[in-house]
């Protein structure tokens, strides 16, 4: 109270604390998605929307591209970034090569 009168939300609305938009009801927009891993996804990328649906479904679709060549290792060695999408019979631990980060760097990047 400040001279009898409440000031409480005088200076607006509050800020949100949850997510503004609904993760699940963004992920189910777009139905060609392979990954499903929707918990991995509502806690790791940040969602998107415009006015027009082809930026979103672009930028969906530039998260979903990276996750098939983000591969969980092990506990002590967490994620690597590989260059395939199948693990080829030659490649290192976990299905890596050398120096392919870049590569997934630059798609994401445009």
């Amino acid at each position: 109270m400040f001279g009898g009168v409440s000031v409480a939300g005088a200076c607006g609305p509050a800020a949100p604390t949850g997510p503004i938009l609904d993760p699940e009801a963004q992920l189910d927009r777009f139905e060609w998605r392979d990954n499903l891993d929707d918990a991995w996804f509502a806690e790791a990328i940040p969602f998107l929307e415009t006015p027009d649906a082809e930026i979103d479904a672009t930028c969906c679709y530039r998260l979903e591209l990276l996750t098939k060549h983000l591969v969980y290792g092990s506990p002590e060695h967490g994620y690597t970034f590989t260059e395939f999408t199948d693990r080829p019979f030659w490649s290192g631990a976990y299905g890596a090569i050398s120096r392919p980060l870049g590569h997934q760097l630059h798609e994401v990047g445009g």
